[in-house]
Protein backbone atom coordinates (compact mmCIF):
# COMPACT_ATOMS: atom_id res chain seq x y z
CA UNK A 1 0.00 0.00 0.00
CA UNK A 2 1.30 3.42 -0.95
CA UNK A 3 0.05 6.94 -0.31
CA UNK A 4 1.02 10.59 -0.07
CA UNK A 5 2.10 12.03 3.26
CA UNK A 6 1.01 13.45 5.62
CA UNK A 7 -2.45 13.03 4.09
CA UNK A 8 -3.04 9.93 1.95
CA UNK A 9 -6.35 11.23 0.57
CA UNK A 10 -4.50 13.10 -2.21
CA UNK A 11 -3.27 9.79 -3.65
CA UNK A 12 -3.18 6.21 -2.42
CA UNK A 13 -3.04 2.79 -4.00
CA UNK A 14 -1.52 -0.67 -4.06
CA UNK A 15 1.42 -2.04 -6.01
CA UNK A 16 2.54 -5.64 -6.51
CA UNK A 17 5.40 -7.36 -8.32
CA UNK A 18 5.51 -11.05 -9.20
CA UNK A 19 7.77 -13.67 -10.77
CA UNK A 20 6.70 -16.98 -12.32
CA UNK A 21 9.16 -19.90 -12.58
CA UNK A 22 9.16 -22.72 -15.11
CA UNK A 23 9.81 -26.44 -14.54
CA UNK A 24 13.54 -25.92 -15.10
CA UNK A 25 13.68 -23.51 -12.16
CA UNK A 26 14.14 -20.64 -14.57
CA UNK A 27 12.11 -17.47 -14.74
CA UNK A 28 9.09 -17.80 -17.02
CA UNK A 29 7.65 -14.31 -16.67
CA UNK A 30 7.56 -11.26 -14.47
CA UNK A 31 4.71 -8.84 -13.91
CA UNK A 32 3.94 -5.53 -12.29
CA UNK A 33 0.47 -4.34 -11.40
CA UNK A 34 -1.02 -1.59 -9.34
CA UNK A 35 -3.93 0.74 -8.84
CA UNK A 36 -4.22 4.28 -7.61
CA UNK A 37 -6.95 6.58 -6.35
CA UNK A 38 -7.03 10.35 -6.12
CA UNK A 39 -8.98 12.57 -3.75
CA UNK A 40 -10.23 9.59 -1.71
CA UNK A 41 -9.55 8.43 1.83
CA UNK A 42 -7.59 5.20 2.09
CA UNK A 43 -10.30 3.62 4.24
CA UNK A 44 -13.09 4.24 1.71
CA UNK A 45 -14.07 1.83 -1.11
CA UNK A 46 -12.76 2.31 -4.66
CA UNK A 47 -16.26 3.22 -5.85
CA UNK A 48 -16.01 6.43 -3.80
CA UNK A 49 -13.01 7.65 -5.79
CA UNK A 50 -13.54 10.56 -8.17
CA UNK A 51 -10.46 9.63 -10.19
CA UNK A 52 -8.71 6.26 -10.27
CA UNK A 53 -6.40 4.22 -12.46
CA UNK A 54 -4.88 0.77 -12.73
CA UNK A 55 -1.94 -0.68 -14.64
CA UNK A 56 -0.69 -4.16 -15.55
CA UNK A 57 2.63 -4.95 -17.29
CA UNK A 58 3.98 -8.42 -18.09
CA UNK A 59 7.10 -9.80 -19.77
CA UNK A 60 7.21 -13.43 -20.95
CA UNK A 61 10.81 -14.57 -21.41
CA UNK A 62 10.09 -17.66 -23.55
CA UNK A 63 8.34 -15.52 -26.17
CA UNK A 64 10.31 -12.30 -25.66
CA UNK A 65 6.93 -10.62 -25.35
CA UNK A 66 6.20 -7.41 -23.45
CA UNK A 67 2.56 -6.40 -23.02
CA UNK A 68 0.45 -4.30 -20.74
CA UNK A 69 -2.46 -1.96 -20.27
CA UNK A 70 -3.57 0.98 -18.14
CA UNK A 71 -7.09 2.23 -17.41
CA UNK A 72 -8.27 5.58 -16.09
CA UNK A 73 -11.69 6.21 -14.54
CA UNK A 74 -13.35 9.50 -13.68
CA UNK A 75 -16.66 10.54 -12.13
CA UNK A 76 -16.86 13.98 -10.56
CA UNK A 77 -20.30 14.47 -9.04
CA UNK A 78 -21.91 12.89 -12.14
CA UNK A 79 -21.03 16.08 -14.04
CA UNK A 80 -17.72 14.99 -15.58
CA UNK A 81 -17.56 11.27 -16.33
CA UNK A 82 -15.64 8.83 -18.45
CA UNK A 83 -17.60 8.27 -21.65
CA UNK A 84 -17.16 4.47 -21.64
CA UNK A 85 -19.04 1.96 -19.43
CA UNK A 86 -18.13 2.08 -15.75
CA UNK A 87 -16.92 5.70 -16.11
CA UNK A 88 -13.86 4.49 -18.02
CA UNK A 89 -12.17 7.59 -19.44
CA UNK A 90 -9.61 5.69 -21.46
CA UNK A 91 -7.39 2.67 -21.88
CA UNK A 92 -3.81 2.37 -23.13
CA UNK A 93 -2.63 -0.99 -24.53
CA UNK A 94 0.83 -1.91 -25.75
CA UNK A 95 2.47 -5.04 -27.13
CA UNK A 96 6.02 -5.78 -28.32
CA UNK A 97 7.37 -9.05 -29.73
CA UNK A 98 9.81 -10.19 -32.44
CA UNK A 99 7.19 -10.04 -35.18
CA UNK A 100 4.62 -7.44 -34.15
CA UNK A 101 4.15 -4.40 -31.96
CA UNK A 102 1.55 -1.75 -31.26
CA UNK A 103 0.60 1.08 -28.92
CA UNK A 104 -3.09 1.96 -28.66
CA UNK A 105 -4.23 5.06 -26.79
CA UNK A 106 -7.88 4.21 -27.15
CA UNK A 107 -9.34 2.52 -30.22
CA UNK A 108 -12.29 3.36 -32.51
CA UNK A 109 -14.52 0.91 -30.60
CA UNK A 110 -13.22 1.95 -27.16
CA UNK A 111 -11.94 5.54 -27.45
CA UNK A 112 -10.58 7.83 -24.79
CA UNK A 113 -13.41 10.15 -23.83
CA UNK A 114 -15.18 12.38 -21.36
CA UNK A 115 -18.81 13.40 -21.12
CA UNK A 116 -20.16 16.51 -19.43
CA UNK A 117 -23.67 16.37 -18.00
CA UNK A 118 -26.09 18.82 -16.39
CA UNK A 119 -29.23 17.25 -14.95
CA UNK A 120 -30.14 14.54 -17.49
CA UNK A 121 -28.71 16.32 -20.52
CA UNK A 122 -25.43 15.40 -22.18
CA UNK A 123 -23.94 18.83 -22.74
CA UNK A 124 -20.89 17.41 -24.52
CA UNK A 125 -19.32 14.04 -25.22
CA UNK A 126 -15.72 14.10 -26.47
CA UNK A 127 -13.79 11.06 -27.73
CA UNK A 128 -10.47 10.39 -29.42
CA UNK A 129 -7.88 7.72 -30.11
CA UNK A 130 -4.35 7.25 -31.44
CA UNK A 131 -2.88 3.95 -32.62
CA UNK A 132 0.52 3.06 -34.04
CA UNK A 133 2.19 -0.26 -34.82
CA UNK A 134 2.31 -3.26 -37.12
CA UNK A 135 -1.23 -4.33 -36.12
CA UNK A 136 -4.19 -1.98 -36.41
CA UNK A 137 -7.92 -2.60 -35.80
CA UNK A 138 -10.47 -2.26 -38.58
CA UNK A 139 -11.08 1.16 -40.04
CA UNK A 140 -14.17 2.43 -38.16
CA UNK A 141 -17.64 2.75 -39.59
CA UNK A 142 -19.69 5.92 -39.28
CA UNK A 143 -21.64 6.52 -36.03
CA UNK A 144 -24.84 4.50 -35.61
CA UNK A 145 -27.08 7.55 -35.87
CA UNK A 146 -25.79 8.09 -39.41
CA UNK A 147 -26.46 4.51 -40.51
CA UNK A 148 -29.50 5.51 -42.58
CA UNK A 149 -27.31 7.82 -44.64
CA UNK A 150 -24.33 5.47 -44.76
CA UNK A 151 -26.46 2.61 -46.08
CA UNK A 152 -26.64 4.32 -49.46
CA UNK A 153 -22.88 4.93 -49.68
CA UNK A 154 -20.28 2.35 -50.71
CA UNK A 155 -17.50 2.21 -48.10
CA UNK A 156 -15.96 -1.04 -49.32
CA UNK A 157 -12.75 0.75 -50.26
CA UNK A 158 -12.32 1.83 -46.63
CA UNK A 159 -12.89 -1.62 -45.16
CA UNK A 160 -11.15 -3.92 -47.63
CA UNK A 161 -9.76 -7.02 -45.89
CA UNK A 162 -6.58 -6.52 -47.93
CA UNK A 163 -6.07 -3.11 -46.37
CA UNK A 164 -6.99 -4.19 -42.85
CA UNK A 165 -4.78 -7.25 -42.61
CA UNK A 166 -1.55 -5.99 -44.15
CA UNK A 167 0.90 -3.22 -43.43
CA UNK A 168 1.79 -1.22 -40.37
CA UNK A 169 1.20 2.44 -39.74
CA UNK A 170 -0.83 4.73 -37.55
CA UNK A 171 -4.40 5.93 -37.12
CA UNK A 172 -6.16 8.60 -35.13
CA UNK A 173 -9.57 10.15 -34.80
CA UNK A 174 -11.74 12.37 -32.63
CA UNK A 175 -15.34 13.42 -32.20
CA UNK A 176 -17.52 15.73 -30.16
CA UNK A 177 -21.28 15.50 -29.76
CA UNK A 178 -24.12 16.85 -27.68
CA UNK A 179 -27.58 15.50 -26.88
CA UNK A 180 -30.06 17.37 -24.71
CA UNK A 181 -32.62 14.56 -24.62
CA UNK A 182 -36.28 15.61 -24.55
CA UNK A 183 -36.79 18.77 -22.51
CA UNK A 184 -40.14 20.30 -21.50
CA UNK A 185 -41.23 23.85 -20.71
CA UNK A 186 -44.92 24.59 -20.08
CA UNK A 187 -46.73 22.95 -23.03
CA UNK A 188 -43.63 22.85 -25.23
CA UNK A 189 -41.10 20.09 -25.66
CA UNK A 190 -37.95 19.82 -27.70
CA UNK A 191 -34.71 17.94 -28.23
CA UNK A 192 -31.44 18.69 -29.95
CA UNK A 193 -28.40 16.63 -30.81
CA UNK A 194 -25.43 17.22 -33.05
CA UNK A 195 -21.96 15.87 -33.63
CA UNK A 196 -18.82 16.19 -35.69
CA UNK A 197 -15.82 13.91 -36.05
CA UNK A 198 -13.15 12.37 -38.25
CA UNK A 199 -10.99 9.25 -38.65
CA UNK A 200 -7.66 8.91 -40.43
CA UNK A 201 -5.41 5.92 -41.13
CA UNK A 202 -2.03 5.77 -42.87
CA UNK A 203 -0.45 2.38 -43.58
CA UNK A 204 2.72 1.22 -45.27
CA UNK A 205 2.18 -1.74 -47.62
CA UNK A 206 5.72 -1.71 -49.00
CA UNK A 207 7.02 -0.83 -52.44
CA UNK A 208 5.82 -4.15 -53.90
CA UNK A 209 2.14 -3.25 -53.35
CA UNK A 210 0.17 -1.96 -56.34
CA UNK A 211 -3.40 -1.60 -57.57
CA UNK A 212 -4.90 -4.23 -59.88
CA UNK A 213 -4.13 -3.33 -63.47
CA UNK A 214 -1.48 -0.81 -62.48
CA UNK A 215 2.20 -1.64 -62.11
CA UNK A 216 2.97 1.53 -60.21
CA UNK A 217 3.65 1.51 -56.48
CA UNK A 218 0.54 1.92 -54.33
CA UNK A 219 0.09 5.37 -52.82
CA UNK A 220 3.29 7.28 -52.07
CA UNK A 221 6.16 4.78 -51.92
CA UNK A 222 3.77 2.17 -50.55
CA UNK A 223 2.08 4.46 -48.01
CA UNK A 224 -1.70 4.54 -48.45
CA UNK A 225 -4.07 6.87 -46.57
CA UNK A 226 -7.76 6.44 -45.71
CA UNK A 227 -10.05 8.90 -44.00
CA UNK A 228 -13.56 10.09 -43.35
CA UNK A 229 -15.17 13.15 -41.80
CA UNK A 230 -18.79 13.61 -40.77
CA UNK A 231 -21.23 15.94 -39.07
CA UNK A 232 -24.92 15.84 -38.23
CA UNK A 233 -27.64 17.92 -36.61
CA UNK A 234 -31.05 16.75 -35.43
CA UNK A 235 -33.59 19.01 -33.72
CA UNK A 236 -37.23 18.60 -32.76
CA UNK A 237 -39.76 20.96 -31.17
CA UNK A 238 -43.46 20.53 -30.48
CA UNK A 239 -46.46 21.21 -28.27
CA UNK A 240 -48.11 18.77 -25.89
CA UNK A 241 -51.83 19.34 -25.42
CA UNK A 242 -54.22 17.06 -23.55
CA UNK A 243 -57.42 16.89 -25.61
CA UNK A 244 -59.38 14.38 -23.51
CA UNK A 245 -59.27 13.38 -19.87
CA UNK A 246 -58.36 15.18 -16.67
Amino acid sequence: VIGTQPNSSAFNGTVSFGVEFNSNQGISSIFFEGDGRFMTELSKPSSDSKLSANVNIQYVFSRNKLSGYANAYINIENVIQGSNPGNLAGQVNFFFSHNDWFIYIGTPSNPVGLKFRIAHANIANTTGYFMVGSLLPDFPTLPANLSSIASSIDFSNLQSSEIIRNGGGFAFGASISTDTGEQEFLIFYGSFNMGVGFDFMLKNFGESAHCIGNSGVLGINGWYAQGQAYSYINAEIGVKVKVFGD
